[in-house]
């Protein structure tokens, strides 16, 4: 027995403080890539809904009231997102609030810089929440789909560092929220299928249930799950009657968790709109009676969709997450050897892909209105991203050394890829590629990467009309140095100080794969 494992998380054997050190890197992950903002509007918007539920303010800000919003029949307007995000944000604005508005009447600052503070402290510790519960599922995911920890743990830092999950760590949109429950809920799905425990079918029904509060669509999460379920428990009994009865078995379990969310998601749109038969979504897929269209948010043609989620330079879910390309490159070359879960995780996830691809394909903006490549998709594109490294690392002895060296170079890419993705804010390349007709937002983010550093921005014809704050670094050291200069080296320096602490900590977890690989093989 290998001294260094210890029984941890679910009977699992883990090496010692695997699971600190992972936290501590998704928080210093939190604080580096913090931009001292949620970066996109609507986390903000979702704030502000979060306000709503413990406080006497509105839905929406008062400044916001036409430009966004769905009309309740009692006049008021509401926004049209689901209650998830508002209550992971609830308790830490609670807390954040509540500690510094005492401090307006004893720091002699504004209340616009505390405002900025509330949504920095927000941003990172409800990040670091929702992030570190990713970066855990995700490796027990991996382990429960029978990945030795070396490759488990190596395919959750290719998650947070090679994937766009990097990029959602800085942009407090709700998706990565959205992928940690549907990682969560895999995995409880998956541990039910070895150990047919109720509580596992229980999480989850609780966890798809939470994803449900945060965004309808994702009921396909929850299909694709199923769908990998039923498959393997047809593989393992080949009988229709069998697989049935663990079916229902399951149902009986998950069901019940997962009703209690829907009761809630319906309770929380009856009180905004009234009915329990609509969503915030109901007044935009029911278009005015015309001739035009244009009220319905659903009109775009299915082709042209379809076609900007997968080959368009400016959103292709291949070139965003180049790991994409190796996980399904080594689906198609090691198929035959993989285990029956790992197949049928894939074919769920891929499924899943599909259901996102066709139902967003018609949306007014079906790849995200401003994101770093195709947000809508990204919960299934992520999930099989995250069996890419493992899949090359336990084959790495069966195939040739120029595949692995295209691997490698490819890996590399992809983490040069998401650190540039965290360096501006999408809207820079979103607004060339509609105003100046510019599409190849990768290329164009490196360009625009070097005018930041060099100062040159303004100077570029394209490049001038843009904010301050978009043409410097959007990372909180650089982005404080526009308001406050005369903090900004000590910020830079802390800033690197906790860059070498988590570099430190990444190298600490990869020696302790490879110590553990080691210790594996010669067992």
């Amino acid at each position: 027995m290998n001294p260094t494992l210890t029984t941890g998380a679910f009977g699992l054997r883990v090496p010692r403080g695997f699971f600190t050190r992972l936290w501590l890197l998704v928080a210093l992950l939190a604080a580096l890539v913090n931009a001292g903002s949620m970066v996109s509007i609507d986390p903000v918007r979702r704030l502000q809904q979060t306000r709503a539920l413990w406080t006497s303010e509105p839905e929406i800000r008062p400044e916001e009231a036409n430009l966004f919003g769905t009309l309740a029949y009692d006049g008021k307007r509401h926004a049209y997102f689901g209650l998830g995000q508002p209550l992971v944000f609830l308790p830490f604005d609670i807390a954040v609030t509540t500690t510094l508005d005492p401090a307006r009447r004893h720091v002699p600052v504004s209340s616009q810089v505390l405002d900025a503070l509330r949504l920095i402290l927000i941003a990172f510790f409800s990040q670091t929440l929702v992030c570190g519960l990713a970066a855990c599922f995700a490796y027990l995911l991996l382990r429960q789909l029978k990945f030795a920890h070396a490759p488990a743990a190596l395919g959750t830092l290719s998650l947070l560092l090679a994937t766009t999950f990097l990029h959602y760590i800085q942009n407090c949109q709700e998706n990565s929220l959205m992928l940690a429950m549907a990682l969560a809920g895999g995995f409880f799905t998956l541990r039910w299928f070895d150990h047919r425990q109720w509580r596992d079918a229980v999480w989850a029904g609780a966890a798809f249930g939470f994803s449900f509060l945060t965004r309808l669509t994702t009921l396909a999460d929850a299909a694709g799950i199923v769908l990998c379920l039923l498959l393997l428990l047809l593989w393992d009994t080949r009988n229709m009657k069998t697989t049935a009865a663990a079916l229902l078995a399951y149902a009986k379990a998950f069901t019940p968790a997962f009703a209690v969310f829907l009761l809630i998601e319906r309770l929380y749109q009856y009180h905004r709109f009234w009915t329990f038969r609509g969503t915030y979504y109901t007044p935009f897929l029911e278009p005015p009676p015309s001739t035009d269209s244009s009220g319905n948010m659903f009109n775009n043609p299915l082709l042209a969709g379809v076609k900007e989620a997968l080959w368009t330079p400016q959103n292709s879910i291949f070139l965003f997450d180049p790991l994409l390309v190796i996980t399904l490159l080594a689906l198609g070359v090691l198929w035959r050897q993989l285990e029956p879960r790992v197949r049928a995780f894939a074919l769920g996830a891929a499924a899943t892909l599909t259901v996102y691809i066709y139902f967003y394909a018609t949306y007014m903006s079906p790849t995200g209105e401003i994101s770093w490549g195709d947000r809508y998709t990204e919960t299934p594109v992520l999930l099989l991203c995250l069996l890419a490294v493992p899949l090359l690392w336990t084959s790495r002895h069966r195939i040739s050394t120029a595949w692995r060296g295209l691997a490698i170079a490819v890996i590399s890419w992809s983490v040069i890829l998401q650190i540039a993705s965290i360096l501006l804010i999408p809207s820079i390349e979103v607004l060339q590629w509609r105003r100046l007709n510019l599409p190849w937002s990768i290329p164009r983010r490196f360009i625009n990467i070097w005018l930041a550093i060099s100062g040159q921005g303004p100077s570029i014809p394209y490049h001038g009309p843009l904010p301050p704050e978009w043409q410097q670094l959007s990372l909180l050291p650089f982005q404080l140095g526009l308001r406050f200069g005369a903090l900004q080296p000590y910020a830079v320096g802390a800033w690197c100080v906790l860059l070498i602490i988590a570099l430190v900590l990444l190298g600490q977890i990869v020696h302790q794969c490879l110590r553990e690989d080691r210790a594996w093989a010669t067992h």
